[in-house]
């Protein structure tokens, strides 16, 4: 009860904080003889209006470009109703504790950060992971992608701590499902490694560039001189 509480208030407070303020049309994209009137008055349809004929997946992909096109030309205003949109778009088509809304949280969480919005984005991912928790379970492969990003934003918010309990739990959760020599943690140990790196903690950025340099040795057979273990920087 308290987890299902927990992810209720993380999908509301990400909801609640990106609203609806403005048409999508810049000034420059506007139809032949309109203007702004005539879009925020409806003359012309709103080119982020739900599509009625797509499917679910198409419609979010559709949204999260209109996204995408709204923050690199600085509309925020729009952006954070694109947002709104997307969330409530996987909502209605998936459901509100399914995999396919935590997908579109984690996706739109990643640009988020990409776009140093961090705050929505450790949000979107915290209600992301806890929808699959509940879903599936806490060691679902599933949480490895949300975890990942995660890790990602912690780190960009100074929150160094965080991002590496978030990795090793990726870590963690690739080795109960895909074994403990998997090749796909090579990403976030590298992350790891980075970190440690930068942070001056020679010992483990040492120990995770060796783990990573074996598992590329496994990977790869044989051994290549592009598989050599890692330079600590």
């Amino acid at each position: 009860m308290l987890r299902m509480q927990k992810a209720a208030r993380s999908l509301a407070v990400f909801i609640s904080i990106v609203v609806v303020q403005s048409p999508l049309f810049a000034d420059d994209e506007l139809p032949a003889g309109a203007n702004t009137a005539d879009v925020t008055n409806s003359s012309y349809t709103n080119r982020a209006a739900f599509s009625t004929t797509a499917s679910p997946e198409n419609e979010v992909v559709r949204l999260f470009a209109l996204y995408q096109d709204a923050r690199l030309a600085s509309m925020q205003e729009e952006a954070d109703s694109l947002a709104k949109q997307i969330v409530e778009v996987s909502i209605r088509s998936y459901g509100r504790e399914s995999n396919g809304t935590a997908k579109a949280l984690t996706n739109l969480a990643m640009l988020q950060s990409e776009n140093d919005e961090l705050v929505p984005a450790i949000q979107n991912l915290s209600a992301a992971i806890d929808i699959v928790e509940r879903s599936e379970n806490r060691l679902s492969s599933e949480l490895i992608n949300p975890l990942k990003a995660l890790g990602i934003a912690q780190l960009q918010a100074g929150n160094t701590d965080l991002a590496k309990a978030a990795w090793y739990r990726a870590v963690h959760i690739s080795h109960v499902n895909m074994g403990p020599h998997n090749y796909e943690q090579v990403e976030t140990l590298h992350a790891l490694a980075r970190m440690f790196s930068s942070a001056g903690m020679a010992k483990e950025a040492r120990k995770t560039y060796k783990r990573i340099s074996y598992l590329k040795s496994r990977e790869f057979q044989p051994r290549t001189d592009g598989m050599l273990p890692e330079l600590y920087e």
